[in-house]
């Protein structure tokens, strides 16, 4: 093969990765990087614990077109993307994690939970079918993490109660 055919060839080649290096950024700027999902809820745990974060449990249905919506106009959305850092988000299909759907009490695919880093669940369950406003969910959001990072309520102080007559 002579020499001009193997530089355009080259060219070719190197003009391919480029496009490829543009393309890539592209979509990441146009689709944004979104919250981090974790599908191993042992690992969630472990991580939750270690970190001392809480940890937001969405069951789905993976072949569900709710949970496509979720994914592209709640979960793609800057203000809930910002909102789901600090915690640890476990995606979990709600056909294969029974013990942890009995757990968590959830009788249903499309439902969010917030837990303290121990697993202790807060607040009410957000069932998300239909798909909420991106808007309704920070501000479910916003609530339940407050409330999984605030812990425990405190122990009463002083005296126990004098117990009840008869």
């Amino acid at each position: 093969m002579n020499q001009p055919m193997q530089m355009l060839r080259r060219a070719c080649a190197v003009r391919r990765g480029a496009a490829f290096v543009v393309l890539l950024a592209f979509t990441w700027l146009v689709t944004g990087c979104g919250p981090v999902w974790v599908v191993d809820p042992g690992f969630a745990e472990r991580q939750a614990k270690q970190e001392s974060k809480p940890i937001l449990w969405y069951f789905k249905s993976w072949d569900s077109s709710q949970h496509r919506n979720m994914r592209l106009q709640v979960f793609a959305n800057s203000a809930v993307a910002s909102e789901m850092t600090g915690i640890i988000n476990v995606e979990l299909e709600f056909a294969f994690f029974q013990d942890y759907r009995n757990r968590y009490g959830v009788k249903t695919p499309q439902v969010c939970v917030m837990c303290t880093p121990d697993g202790r669940k807060v607040g009410t369950s957000m069932y998300v079918n239909p798909v909420p406003t991106p808007e309704k969910f920070v501000e479910w959001l916003r609530a339940s993490k407050a409330e999984a990072k605030a812990g425990p309520p405190a122990a009463p102080t002083g005296a126990p109660p004098p117990p009840a007559k008869k």
